[in-house]
């Protein structure tokens, strides 16, 4: 696959990397800019990204796994959403289960993104605890990708 895979992210998204940053205190998350500059728009998605180590990891992970034709890697680490209110628009929500610390993905990081054929939208990341309440996640991430993508 030749295409060059662009990744966006939804403005929140920003506030759910400081808000990692803080409950975690983990130099991962620490952004080379200060925490104002995240939320701002005069730093480029890519920059922003580069800024943060765990962010440019997860990023990475999922182009690398969408670069191969054959969808099984990519398959094997996301998983489809159960709703799927966007699919009409072209875009195709899944989620990633991101490991952390030593105990694994089972208590790391949810990353929830939209891919679109080229395009990628970094929705939603939180650790585990902060995603127990199923309904109220899909309906903060579904706000966010409605605002997003304007529909």
């Amino acid at each position: 696959m030749n295409t060059k895979i662009i990744i966006h992210t939804c403005p929140k998204f920003w506030n759910d990397c400081l808000v990692l940053r803080k409950s975690l205190k983990r130099k991962e998350f620490k952004s080379y800019y200060g925490n104002g500059d995240l939320r701002s728009d005069a730093i480029s998605t890519d920059e922003k990204i580069e800024s943060i180590p765990i962010i440019k990891l997860i990023a990475t992970t999922i182009i690398n796994a969408l670069q191969y034709e054959d969808k099984s890697l990519f398959n094997q680490i996301t998983d489809p959403c159960d709703r799927q209110p966007f699919l009409a628009n072209g875009w195709e929500i899944r989620k990633m289960r991101y490991a952390i610390n030593s105990t694994g993905k089972s208590d790391g990081l949810r990353i929830i993104f939209c891919i679109n054929n080229e395009h990628v939208l970094l929705t939603y990341v939180a650790t585990k605890n902060l995603c127990s309440r199923e309904e109220k996640l899909e309906s903060e991430y579904t706000e966010r990708i409605k605002a997003y993508i304007s529909i």
